[in-house]
């Protein structure tokens, strides 16, 4: 990591510690006395000016009562999470080809993304549920993320959701998911810079509602010391989305990470609800999409290391 980074981090830090110890009502000298610690150390760590050992993450965690995400992400900032890095490219295009082969005898939609949310395969059933393949190989060159697909309304998944409280329930589901996955990676350049980057990609108006949303899920403060609930995990919620036969069909959704990458990859399937006729998706591409046989993906990949 670089020397600016690693201050910006722990000024980053410092913010959070600050934010949450006075949200408990506890003075930097009733913190300290917490820790048995010292009022310099705590003013030190809240200007971002010393750097904290894992052991003093985890004692503050302990006198804060942090959730667990909130802890994780403090371990990350001090530097004690090491970044992720991708497998060799070889070593990916070889995985997922083989992946791929399977995902298109599917009859319904079926893709891969990394831990970045960018798209590497889709087969041919997802095509029409996202757009025209010309269309989508464009997109997937510019690296298509599925909050790219959820949130910009110029995308032609976006207005095929039948009901538009559930295009809201899809997008709030996404970023509660994105942050459970992105658990030990929260402090990663791509994390903290992935609001901005993708300011450009959509219209003022979509780019509010996905701050909006990707705040509230990106809160794990528990500031006050709110329950989780059940309703706000379960991923297998159904959704109707229209095809462009103009045919409504009630889906739902699948996740599971590729045991090769760990939680590096994972496949998403959409599949009828309730044990709908799968066969009623007739795809009208005859194959799918891999991201490298359309863009660059030795220059995408030298990104996730910037």
């Amino acid at each position: 990591m670089d020397l600016i980074r690693e201050q910006r981090n722990l000024e980053t830090l410092g913010h959070r510690l600050q934010a949450t110890r006075e949200s408990r009502d506890m003075s930097p000298l009733q913190l300290a006395a917490a820790m048995e610690s010292s009022l310099t150390s705590i003013r030190d760590w809240e200007n971002g000016a010393r750097k904290l050992q894992s052991a003093t993450v985890r004692r503050l965690a302990e006198a804060l009562e942090l959730s667990y995400p909130e802890e994780m992400y403090w371990l990350g900032l001090s530097g004690h999470i090491p970044s992720t890095r991708m497998p060799a490219k070889k070593q990916i295009i070889q995985a997922l080809s083989a992946y791929y082969e399977d995902l298109e005898r599917l009859p319904f939609p079926a893709q891969i993304i990394d831990h970045h949310f960018t798209y590497w395969i889709v087969n041919s059933a997802t095509i029409d549920f996202v757009g025209s393949r010309e269309g989508l190989i464009a997109m997937m060159q510019n690296k298509l993320t599925a909050l790219d697909v959820v949130f910009n309304s110029q995308i032609g998944f976006f207005h095929r959701i039948s009901r538009p409280e559930e295009l809201i329930n899809r997008q709030k589901q996404l970023a509660r998911r994105i942050m459970g996955r992105s658990l030990h990676r929260r402090h990663e350049n791509f994390y903290q810079d992935y609001p901005t980057w993708l300011k450009g990609r959509m219209s003022a108006e979509d780019y509010q509602i996905f701050t909006d949303i990707w705040e509230e899920a990106n809160a794990v403060n528990d500031e006050h010391l709110q329950r989780p609930r059940l309703e706000d995990d379960i991923m297998l919620r159904y959704f109707e989305f229209q095809y462009p036969n103009e045919r409504v069909r009630r889906l739902q959704m699948r996740a599971d990470h590729l045991r090769h990458f760990g939680d590096i990859f994972e496949i998403t399937l959409f599949y009828p609800y309730a044990g709908g006729d799968s066969h009623d998706f007739p795809p009208s591409s005859s194959d799918g999409i891999k991201l490298w046989e359309v863009a660059d993906v030795d220059h995408l990949l030298r990104t996730y290391e910037a």
